[in-house]
């Protein structure tokens, strides 16, 4: 799934408008995208609750 959000991504900022950019431009771009789209909450796995025994 990563592979084809990381193509289509390809293809949105290579439009025809942009098509002279260089490889090594668009993988910037796709690098700089991919950090600012990362959400930590989403991929975290969540806290375990110990239990308790009380006495």
């Amino acid at each position: 799934m990563a592979d084809e959000r990381t193509m289509s991504t390809i293809t949105w900022l290579n439009s025809a408008k942009r098509n002279r950019q260089e490889v090594s431009t668009v993988q910037d771009h796709i690098q700089i995208r991919q950090w600012h789209r990362f959400n930590p909450m989403l991929t975290s796995t969540p806290l375990r609750t110990v239990p308790v025994m009380k006495w």
